[in-house]
């Protein structure tokens, strides 16, 4: 069943962050800059910006690793558990105690990624719509990096790497909270808008 839900969930995600690549593009147009997409099916999981043309026509390959799906599969399962056990069981999990409506199998990135599945239901927000929108998010920071530049900007003669990188990291999250919502918006249906 497992292996169901994270084949289901890789493959909505692909999906979606072929279609989101595609709304990036073509609001590229007549733009100075060009974005490349790779999907990598390795198992490691990464997501990165990589310059390949400087000014005046900047061009930017981003990378994203599906190795994250199962982990991801697992964080959104979890996290939809939690929700529906209730705050109690939320906060004990937050402290790192057990609670007895939450599974016993416990979570774990790398030994157990995927954990107890739960949540995987057709009609409402399940583990694959969940995982999808994780993977929209890691992809939107990414492209985020690459509208504003990141990779041009050189830190200032006060900065610090540490303080510099933390700003375009931050910039980048908050670029693709942005975005994500805009996407997500923009793709409502009429029934979802009237809700």
């Amino acid at each position: 069943y497992a292996q169901q839900v994270v084949s289901h969930a890789a493959s909505l995600t692909v999906a979606r962050l072929t279609e989101a690549f595609q709304w990036i593009i073509n609001e590229l147009i007549d733009t100075d800059l060009t974005l490349d997409f790779m999907l990598d099916d390795s198992t490691p999981f990464f997501a990165q910006c990589t310059p390949t043309k400087s000014f005046p026509n900047r061009a930017i390959t981003i990378y994203f690793g599906l190795g994250c799906i199962p982990v991801l599969v697992g964080i959104a399962n979890r996290l939809l558990h939690m929700q529906k056990a209730g705050p109690i069981a939320l906060e004990a999990e937050m402290q790192g105690r057990s609670s007895t409506r939450l599974p016993a199998e416990k979570w774990h990135p790398k030994t157990n990624p995927v954990g107890v599945l739960y949540y995987d239901y057709g009609n409402e927000r399940d583990t694959s719509t969940s995982t999808a929108d994780a993977a929209l998010l890691i992809f939107f920071h990414e492209v985020g990096h690459a509208l504003r530049g990141h990779s041009w900007i050189s830190p200032g003669n006060n900065d610090s790497k540490a303080a510099h990188r933390r700003s375009l990291e931050s910039d980048a999250d908050w670029c693709a909270g942005y975005l994500f919502m805009k996407y997500t918006l923009l793709n409502l249906s009429e029934e979802d808008r009237l809700d």
